[in-house]
């Protein structure tokens, strides 16, 4: 129960987050009301609909088999990495990236404090092995710790160069990276953890436990792909 609450929340959460941070780099942009609330309507309903497919994918069952090609790879993250390359490949010129303060992108991982915490109740529930924990060989607690700092660091205080905040966003992306690899080893390929049958409960493919590898870590690879555009994009005006 606790858990379901947590990733429901931070699915919430999140999601608000990105409608006002977006909201307000379209008002930066000098876009008219009318129009940034038809983007909102827009945006809000791709997470809806989005929502909904991971709900009736879990409920189908077809994630909860393991034969090759892993299914969480097909109809989880290639969706979602499809998608994701779409929209900076067509916003690559938009002056979006100008737009949203460069430091809000960093505050904003730090929601990752968060879901550290829910992934340590998923395990102890019993759905989730401890190498998916802060105790195991999870390292997403220390970036999500650093985020504030290294915003206000940087931004804030410019106490720091640039490429701190550059660093930051790739050891971000590497941490998520060895998550990953734990979660499809574990389902996938039990045998490099010493076992014969999945190390992750059948609930993980399902809501809420799918909000996690569906929504909630990809918000934070796109969170850390737009800041390193937005920085590559300064060095690119300075140089």
């Amino acid at each position: 129960m606790l858990t379901a609450i947590g990733y429901t929340g931070l699915y919430i959460f999140v999601m608000a987050m990105i409608g006002l941070t977006y909201r307000n780099g379209l008002l930066r942009m000098g876009l008219e009301l009318p129009k940034v609330k038809k983007r909102l309507v827009i945006l809000i309903a791709a997470f809806g609909i989005w929502a909904i497919y991971l709900y009736l994918i879990g409920e189908s069952g077809l994630l909860w088999h393991f034969e090759m090609p892993p299914r969480f790879l097909l109809m989880i993250f290639l969706p979602i990495a499809i998608i994701t390359v779409f929209i900076f490949i067509k916003n690559r010129k938009s002056p979006i990236f100008e737009a949203i303060p460069k430091q809000k992108i960093l505050y904003f991982q730090s929601f990752r404090i968060v879901v550290e915490l829910v992934i340590l109740a998923t395990y102890l529930e019993g759905v989730f092995p401890v190498e998916t924990t802060f105790e195991g060989y999870n390292y997403e607690i220390i970036v999500a710790i650093l985020a504030p700092i290294v915003a206000y660091a940087v931004y804030s205080k410019k106490w720091l160069s640039e490429n701190v905040a550059l660093a930051f966003n790739y050891l971000g992306l590497a941490t998520l990276a060895i998550i990953i690899f734990i979660v499809i080893t574990s389902l996938y390929f039990p045998s490099v953890w010493g076992n014969s049958a999945p190390r992750i409960a059948e609930e993980f493919s399902h809501v809420p436990y799918l909000l996690l590898p569906g929504f909630l870590a990809p918000a934070a690879i796109f969170a850390h792909i737009f800041s390193i555009m937005q920085i590559r994009k300064t060095k690119q005006v300075k140089g």
